[in-house]
């Protein structure tokens, strides 16, 4: 007998995942955030955080330390610097920096908390103040 699948996939708003969701069958709310599916022999089940990152890390972290899952997606519309991307383009991230973590002094010159050195660069999960995909090379 093949071993079911355990997925989450977590996204900030139920507009993000609800096609995916009209394709696979409700089981059962597990709570206001969490609701369950299945689809063939998978179970999956969808946290929906709210916008941003203090709300998805609180969400996440909670239902992470109750549950125990196969496989977690992060899922949905993001913010990008990168002018390149138009709406809807598919992206994976490989590395990731945060534009908003640092001091900003009068004049509007903003430093990092790297160039402040609150944190060290290369202190985990950090490599040169960037986060990378564990999978990434560097």
């Amino acid at each position: 007998m093949e071993k079911t699948s355990k997925l989450l996939i977590v996204a900030a708003t139920e507009k993000e995942v609800s096609l995916l969701q009209k394709n696979m069958k409700y089981v059962k709310t597990i709570d206001t955030y969490l609701t369950s599916y299945k689809r063939n022999d998978h179970e999956i089940d969808f946290l929906i955080t709210d916008p941003g990152i203090p709300a998805t890390v609180y969400n996440l972290t909670k239902i992470i330390y109750k549950y125990s899952y196969d496989l977690i997606l992060n899922v949905g519309i993001c913010g990008s610097f990168a002018e390149d991307l138009a709406i809807g383009d598919s992206v994976s991230v490989i590395l990731d920096e945060f534009a908003d973590l640092g001091i900003t002094y009068p004049k509007n010159e903003f430093n990092t908390l790297f160039e402040e050195e609150f944190i060290k660069t290369d202190k985990k999960p950090f490599k040169n103040g960037k986060l990378y995909t564990p999978t990434q090379k560097f």
